[in-house]
């Protein structure tokens, strides 16, 4: 009987360490799984602020912010509806820019944040348009796209502004 009772308490000590082991590896393949079923979009893009160019023959009188880079989607799905919701913040951290745009595959495009300002926009920029008239895109499972846009604004953003661009985007199952 003792021999019974010490052969059997390691053995489930074993069997415990075991079933342990074997929950994290599942938990890890459910991760897996996760993201072969959904999209994941990564964004690396660089903002610059291009100040008014007024005395330049096709220069315009309002800043703009020119955004450019690429974004991937990671996952095994497309993203739908796909965007990029650009925020800048002043050195208090108060949003002074809050907008979004679509991610346009193989296609730069300026925009303006009112309507007021789309006359604005230089005709030398490709399809300078309000945002109301911007369809948001696809991208496809390990899809890298080219982004290249400008965002005209009122005023100038100064040196200190911090940027923060966040991709969205929906999720076909």
């Amino acid at each position: 009987m003792v021999l019974i009772i010490v052969l059997t308490v390691p053995t489930i000590i074993h069997y415990n360490i075991e079933n342990r082991i074997l929950s994290g590896e599942i938990m890890e393949l459910q991760k897996e799984l996760t993201t072969l079923k959904t999209a994941n979009l990564s964004a690396y893009l660089g903002v610059t602020e291009i100040p008014p160019q007024s005395h330049q023959i096709l220069g315009s009188k309002d800043s703009h912010l020119w955004i450019t880079g690429w974004v991937f989607n990671s996952g095994g799905v497309k993203a739908s509806n796909a965007g990029l919701r650009v925020l800048a913040f002043n050195e208090t951290n108060v949003a002074v820019l809050n907008v979004t745009v679509p991610i346009v595959p193989d296609r730069t495009f300026s925009t303006a944040l009112n309507e007021s300002l789309v006359p604005a926009v230089p005709y030398w920029l490709p399809d300078a348009i309000s945002l109301i008239d911007l369809e948001y895109g696809t991208v496809f499972s390990q899809e890298n796209v080219t982004v290249r846009f400008s965002i005209f604004h009122e005023g100038i953003f100064p040196s200190s502004t911090r940027y923060e661009i966040i991709p969205i985007w929906e999720n076909n199952e």
